[in-house]
């Protein structure tokens, strides 16, 4: 490539901001994802807000959490109601999602440099509520990606009021799924781009000769348990076929060691049944799942 060419090109990139739930990193799947595609972005054009702990991948970051809530426990009113009602409501019905602190954060966002480009990675209400009241400081000019890689609409109550009020402000809603895609158009009126980030072809010739259960069966999983109930769920089910198999080994678990502590501070230890393997990437990941017999 020519070096003034490419001098220029990096010249006219935008400074993106990526405002996500959990840190850009290969310690989640959003994270591992993202990672990947902006590997070769110029880093100084690149900044990522989040809320959950965690380090990121981008060296421009910011830990949104001491900012996001009110400091009073039940102040402004409706923290009140909404934690009243989340105490006193059942356990099937959406949760209140307690205000966000809007003017510190707005305060934030004025003291920060202003993005050219928002990608916002949102999957609930308290997400739509933190890049409402980030957008309260920039200019409407910024345009900005709504992004649904996960999508829990009915966990808390306003969900789809908040979208309806910030849909002036975007430029652009992508969706990991059609189903997503069409709840959005249903109960919002947004027209979202659909845009599966882990999709592939899938093949025509298909595994068609299974293995019985033998020493040397290789089981894999990989990736980071989001939801911790998977592992004790895992555990059962191997049990099971290492009663068949009693020589069975434990299935091999390949995740990011983030991922381990993530399951171990939640109070599960996943052997006997998983063992925990190294984190893979690149050609030692596909040498791997080449000589699995099962990988969910």
């Amino acid at each position: 490539m020519n070096p003034s060419k490419s001098a220029k090109t990096v010249k006219i990139l935008p400074k993106v901001l990526f405002l996500t739930g959990g840190p850009l990193s290969p310690a989640n799947g959003s994270g591992a994802y993202y990672s990947r595609l902006i590997q070769d972005y110029p880093s100084d054009k690149l900044q990522n807000w989040f809320w959950c702990p965690g380090k990121s991948s981008i060296t421009n970051h910011l830990y949104l959490n001491d900012v996001r809530w009110s400091p009073r426990r039940f102040w402004p009113p409706d923290q009140f109601l909404g934690k009243l009602w989340n105490h006193l409501t059942s356990s099937t019905l959406p949760r209140w999602s307690l205000p966000v602190n809007h003017q510190r954060l707005a305060q934030l966002a004025a003291s920060q440099p202003t993005p050219e480009l928002i990608h916002a990675l949102v999957d609930q209400k308290v997400s739509l509520d933190v890049l409402e009241s980030l957008l309260r400081a920039w200019p409407k000019r910024i345009p900005v990606i709504l992004d649904f890689l996960d999508y829990f609409p009915k966990t808390h109550l306003g969900f789809y009021q908040c979208l309806r009020r910030l849909k002036p402000r975007l430029h652009q809603v992508w969706a990991a799924t059609e189903s997503i895609a069409q709840d959005l158009e249903r109960k919002a009126d947004i027209q979202a781009q659909i845009q599966p980030p882990l999709a592939v072809e899938l093949p025509v010739d298909y595994k068609i000769i299974h293995l019985p259960f033998q020493p040397n069966f290789k089981a894999v999983v990989l990736g980071n348990f989001w939801n911790l109930g998977m592992v004790p769920f895992l555990k059962r089910v191997w049990a099971r076929c290492q009663q068949a198999e009693p020589s069975l080994p434990p299935t091999e678990w390949h995740c990011h060691p983030e991922g381990l502590t993530y399951v171990h501070q939640g109070g599960f230890e996943p052997g006997p049944e998983l063992s925990s393997a190294p984190f893979l990437q690149g050609e030692a990941l596909w040498s791997t799942l080449r000589t699995s017999r099962l990988w969910p």
